[in-house]
């Protein structure tokens, strides 16, 4: 951004959710970021495979491309590698500590946010 660099957004659940075009400028940037606070997905999966793939038809140029994931998925390790190979590819990890330990509150029902499915 600092460089002038276009910067473009490509949100995905089990399917492509947004496009923003890459862009440059300031006012550009606010735009990415308010997409990232209120797109609202409408798929109840990941796939990482089909965003990488729609990735590499896309761009035609070398690009730095980050991927922030939960990477909850199977099967992306084709694409990945692909967008490795022609992309400078950044993996970020995110993670929700309260997903992995839960408080003690006994027995609740818990909804999978992917799946819609309850789970006692």
């Amino acid at each position: 951004i600092k460089n002038s660099d276009k910067v473009g957004l490509i949100l995905f659940s089990d399917h492509i959710e947004k496009v923003v075009p890459p862009k440059k400028g300031k006012t550009h940037v606010l735009r990415l970021i308010r997409e990232l606070y209120t797109t609202k997905p409408t798929g109840r999966g990941t796939s990482i495979a089909s965003a990488l793939s729609y990735i590499n038809r896309l761009l035609d140029r070398k690009a730095i491309v980050v991927l922030a994931s939960d990477f909850q998925d199977d099967n992306f390790d084709k694409q990945l590698k692909i967008t490795n190979q022609k992309h400078d590819l950044v993996s970020i990890i995110v993670n929700d500590e309260h997903e992995e330990t839960l408080p003690n509150l006994g027995i609740i029902p818990l909804r999978d946010s992917e799946s819609n499915q309850e789970i006692l």
